[in-house]
């Protein structure tokens, strides 16, 4: 699939242009968030080298549940057969397809889930009070909303269920260069959150003015800003606690590292993808600052690590042209792992293509690594970012500027070109409805 994403040679030197004045007026603070590292501002500007990301699409879509106490349940797609959540009074059911050796054999390869089995029962909500608006989500009806929160955009998906029962909260962050618009066109977690009874939160970074109005995230405020945007839905919607979960791709992927050790109290679970610590190829080349992650390590001022494990399902493209694959696998099994304290792991799931593989931590919480060999044709800079795409995803070609409705416009895009085994939005959706917060 040839890469529809390129601009002219003039706005992309004016874009290393900017990079370049950003540059030099960064200033340089220490990351109150323990994280460590350093965190690069300058008028807004946070670059998380490796979150470089682009693509395009729709807000979502997708068919609304029935009201309190009906019997709903999520079929299709590409999930297999589901255990039950059982967590705050609620049973989930899900059905379908491929990659269901991925989440569903155990280590002795049955189709037990780590949570429980799968009793045939549908989504029995538990009833919650009429939820009210509370600071910017000032519309509680069910549908797609955008909030406009601190001087950004959230966008908001409330399946009708949720305004009756207790849903679980998905929040999804997309990448550099990208908006929430962008990310839903390659996660689809608006429309698998409508299906599925989860409210999904899609932030979006504030446009940079020095980078042609691109959206980064500033590692420390934008976290502190999806936080707020996360508690105002929790306290407008009475959500279910034992299910609030955090994805993101590139940028989005750092911050969903960063929460993990921050708010391991707080999320259910996690999946990030195509972030790893120190290994963001612009960054090495000095070209970005580095990125603002969690490095699980207190060695030399490290990143910290996490006040308690919880399930994590992380991807790399091992074709990745903007996060090095080999720098992240490194620093997968010579940090992550060994802090996590788990096993060597077992491979559940792969082909030709990618593989899946489950580690379990002495009380059986598992980090479950996808390593895929699929790539996009797409390029930033004049560089190929080749396995920095999402697998599965329908985002071959970029929006056209008279169809986006969160700007900037898209740049590139960010869906794998090729056959791909999974889809990597449903497998996220799978993985959190079979991993709420564990007793």
């Amino acid at each position: 699939m040839a890469n529809s994403g390129c601009r002219s040679a003039s706005p992309g030197l004016a874009f290393v242009a900017a990079l370049a004045c950003a540059a030099c007026d960064t200033s340089v603070r220490q990351s109150s968030n323990g994280s460590g590292g350093a965190l690069f501002s300058s008028g807004g500007l946070s670059i998380s080298a490796g979150g470089f990301s682009g693509s395009g699409g729709r807000l979502g879509s997708g068919g609304a549940f029935g009201s309190a106490g009906t019997l709903t349940a999520g079929g299709g797609g590409a999930f297999g057969s589901a255990g039950a959540s059982g967590v705050g009074g609620t049973k989930t059911l899900h059905d379908g397809g491929p990659l269901q050796d991925a989440s569903d054999m155990d280590r002795d390869g049955d189709s037990s889930r780590d949570e429980g089995s799968n009793d045939g029962s549908m989504v029995i909500g538990v009833p919650i009070p009429a939820p009210r608006p509370v600071g910017c989500v000032t519309d509680v009806t069910p549908g797609v909303h955008t909030f406009p929160c601190d001087t950004a955009i959230d966008v908001v998906t409330i399946p009708a269920q949720c305004t009756k029962t207790a849903c679980g909260v998905i929040v999804d962050v997309h990448g550099g260069m990208m908006s929430s618009q962008m990310e839903d066109k390659n996660t689809n977690m608006s429309a698998l959150g409508l299906k599925h009874g989860y409210i999904v939160i899609q932030p979006n970074a504030l446009q940079n003015p020095i980078l042609l109005n691109q959206r980064l995230f500033v590692a420390g405020t934008d976290d502190t800003r999806v936080m707020d945007i996360l508690t105002q839905v929790m306290t407008a919607f009475h959500v279910d606690q034992d299910r609030i979960h955090m994805t993101g791709f590139s940028e989005g992927g750092y911050m969903t590292w960063r929460w993990f050790c921050q708010h391991s109290d707080l999320l259910a679970s996690i999946a990030p993808g195509a972030a790893g610590w120190k290994c963001a190829n612009l960054a090495n080349l000095g070209l970005t600052p580095p990125e603002v992650a969690c490095e699980f390590s207190t060695v030399d001022g490290g990143g910290g690590v996490p006040a308690r494990n919880i399930p994590v399902l992380y991807m790399q493209g091992m074709k990745d042209g903007l996060v090095d694959p080999t720098c992240a696998d490194k620093w997968i099994r010579s940090n992550v792992l060994p802090t996590l304290k788990v096993d060597q792991g077992r491979q559940i799931a792969g082909d030709s293509t990618f593989t899946r593989t489950r580690f379990l931590d002495p009380t059986g919480v598992p980090f479950e690594y996808i390593q895929h060999q699929y790539s996009t044709d797409s390029s930033f800079l004049g560089v190929g970012i080749v396995g920095h795409c999402y697998p599965g995803s329908t985002d071959l070609t970029v929006t056209p500027p008279a169809q986006t409705v969160i700007p900037p416009d898209q740049l590139m895009a960010f869906g794998c070109k090729d056959a791909c085994s999974f889809t990597w939005g449903e497998e996220v959706m799978k993985f959190f409805i079979d991993h709420p917060r564990r007793p």
